[in-house]
């Protein structure tokens, strides 16, 4: 089938000479390692890998007769590899001359199937492909030579070179060509308002809304009830929350909220002790004695009759150190029955507190919840049936030992005590709503809405993206504090997927930025100023890019200045930053994240044994991922999560020689 197409050539400059130098079992899976990282790149910029051959590849890019957008994304995915190929070189500390000649043409191609059956090939042929390669011939070591259709597409933010024409066709004609110099990338910004920042009231969700807002006033006269929002990543769980904290009817009840982290699933009781960390006002800065009279002091607020009895447990539970008569309280008590007497006193903490104001307790991300809390949340939502505590579960689906475990239990213990809400896509109606509300006044042509509309399907963080997306490629400008569609609308290139716009707008912030949103998303979704400041001390200005990013809606602070932490506004957008680093550079980032962490929080390291060793484990260092883990058992046995205890000594046990277990 003839097609227009951009094809981007390209060849491996010194890679024979390296391989020559290599033990033959390194060869291949470095061919195989670099051959990934071309994937990953081709696929950000919506091309598509067609051909391998050893050092060699050819990458395929559709371009419309109407628009420049292949020969645009063929070069944005150039100046990558250009990049990514560097950073591999660097990050492995390869003393070689390895790097690429690469030729880019835009033309037509024919495109089809050769061969029978299994052996089918997507094979091309034409104009472009022949030229792309003549190119590449005369292309020198890290040179990007384009054809004159490319640089007509991209002359307005690329700096071009004129060379001499080359020869084809034999020698009967020459085909004048021009090497890429430096993106014209725009400087960014540090000062930019958040006038360019995008809001929309809450579309749709009216009957969910409803719904547990009278289970809330029932909540306020009579009992409770366990309340599952279940959704996929972006479809709006969170936001129909935040919705509903908006009412008044919070005025009467207390709220505590806490969260599940990605990494946590061996993090005993990480939401529970996040939610008595928030009730408590006990910061990261705090110490080990004042996060204690922190907890004490508002356990007898609420129950001062049983706080000698309640105390010492929940103490326990959070790893907090225990003094005199709360010491010899539990002192000698481990095990099972350390765990049941953790969870009495926290039951006991619920019922007392009850009695005098209703209780709310969300738990975001119980998808990633740990197994001893999933075991304690099975008997505190019976609790539910007969006292003024609600629970309210926000989780993803097809999560089958946390998420959906949680669910089935209800269903099979709590059958009139619960109830599920599954957050449905935005009707069409719905979607071209949101659209409007998000650009106010402005309005984009029926068009653009119908495509947007279809490739989101009704994802409201998906379709916020795409607005937010067309900001930073200034498709939709500000002007007198309002947003203009400008004529570029025309030639805009709607994403097929989420993960392809969250990339995009990853890989359009300069340099400096990008490495500082790599770097936070290794530590994870939520992240600690002072963490990553000492883990990102050559990045200039980095106040200014966090006010960039926060600005630009990728993070928002989620903490007073006292501790400032921040968070990515979605998990989906730290996940796919951070699975965009090529793994040799997420390797070193772990690594400078653990010794950042134990640098600053030295005093209360014990809280972050588990955290270490999940940054050593992925930065491949064996010695530092046994003592945390093993350091991360020991305090869980203290907390009485002797689930995550085992988990974590048998991941010990599996690091170790053969030498060392029989020790």
């Amino acid at each position: 089938m003839k097609q227009q197409a951009t094809i981007l050539s390209a060849e491996l400059s010194g890679f024979q000479a390296l391989a020559e130098s290599l033990p033959q079992d390194e060869i291949s899976p470095l061919l195989g390692e670099i051959h990934a990282l071309v994937e990953k790149t081709a696929r950000l910029h919506q091309g598509k890998i067609n051909r391998y051959t050893g050092d060699t590849f050819l990458v395929v890019f559709n371009a419309s007769r109407k628009d420049h957008t292949g020969s645009v994304n063929a070069v944005n995915a150039a100046f990558e590899l250009k990049d990514q190929l560097d950073s591999f070189i660097k990050d492995r500390k390869m003393d070689s001359s390895l790097t690429l000649k690469l030729g880019l043409a835009t033309g037509d191609i024919i495109m089809g199937g050769f061969g029978k059956d299994e052996k089918t090939q997507e094979t091309i042929m034409g104009e472009a492909l022949v030229y792309a390669n003549r190119i590449c011939q005369f292309a020198g070591e890290g040179q990007i030579l384009v054809d004159e259709k490319i640089r007509e597409a991209c002359k307005e933010n690329i700096e071009f070179q004129v060379l001499e024409p080359i020869p084809i066709k034999g020698g009967e004609t020459t085909l004048p060509i021009f090497e890429l110099i430096v993106k014209k990338r725009k400087k960014l910004d540090l000062t930019k308002s958040s006038e360019r920042k995008i809001t929309s009231e809450m579309v749709g969700r009216i009957r969910e809304a409803e719904l547990i807002e009278g289970l809330i006033k029932n909540l306020v006269t009579a009992k409770g009830t366990v309340v599952n929002i279940v959704g996929k990543a972006g479809i709006g769980k969170s936001r129909l929350l935040a919705e509903i904290k908006e009412q008044p009817l919070f005025e009467g009840v207390v709220l505590l909220q806490g969260s599940a982290s990605s990494i946590g699933k061996n993090l005993s009781y990480h939401p529970i002790i996040s939610i008595f960390k928030s009730w408590a006002k006990i910061t990261e800065d705090d110490s080990q004695s004042e996060s204690a009279e922190k907890l004490e002091k508002e356990i007898r607020r609420v129950a001062s009759a049983k706080v000698d009895e309640i105390y010492p447990f929940i103490a326990t539970m959070m790893g907090l150190p225990l003094t005199g008569m709360h010491k010899e309280r539990v002192d000698g008590i481990e095990g099972e029955a350390l765990e049941k007497l953790i969870l009495k006193n926290l039951r006991d903490l619920i019922v007392t507190s009850v009695k005098v104001t209703p209780l709310i307790i969300v738990i975001e991300d119980m998808h990633w919840a740990d197994s001893s809390s999933i075991t304690m949340l099975e008997s505190l939502f019976k609790l539910s049936g007969s006292h003024r505590v609600m629970f309210i579960n926000i989780l993803r689906p097809g999560y089958k030992e946390s998420g959906d475990y949680i669910l089935k239990y209800l269903v099979d213990n709590l059958p009139g005590d619960h109830i599920t809400i599954n957050i449905s896509p935005l009707a069409n109606t719905e979607s071209k709503e949101l659209i409007d509300n998000l650009l106010q006044k402005a309005r984009l042509p029926e068009e653009i809405n119908e495509v947007i509309i279809k490739k989101t399907e009704g994802n409201p963080f998906f379709i916020e993206e795409v607005i937010r997306s067309f900001i930073d490629e200034g498709i939709v400008e500000i002007k007198d504090n309002h947003f203009r569609v400008t004529d570029k609308i025309h030639n805009a290139k709607i994403p097929e997927t989420i993960n392809d716009v969250i990339l995009s707008r990853v890989d359009k912030l300069d340099e400096k930025t990008r490495e500082l949103l790599n770097t936070a998303s290794v530590i994870g979704r939520n992240f600690y100023y002072k963490v990553l400041e000492e883990a990102t001390d050559t990045i200039e200005e980095m106040d200014e890019r966090l006010e960039y990013l926060k600005d630009v809606q990728m993070i928002s602070e989620s903490k007073p200045k006292e501790e400032i932490e921040y968070l990515f506004k979605h998990a989906l957008a730290q996940q796919l930053t951070y699975d965009s680093i090529i793994q040799q550079s997420r390797k070193d980032l772990h690594l400078k994240i653990a010794r950042s962490i134990e640098k600053v929080f030295a005093e209360n390291i014990q809280d972050y044994y588990g955290t270490l060793a999940y940054h050593y484990t992925k930065a491949e260092n064996k010695e530092k991922t046994i003592h945390y883990l093993i350091l991360a058992g020991d305090e869980s046995m203290k907390s009485g999560a002797s689930s995550e205890a085992s988990s974590f000594y048998k991941d010990a046990l599996n690091q170790m020689p053969e030498s060392r277990k029989n020790n």
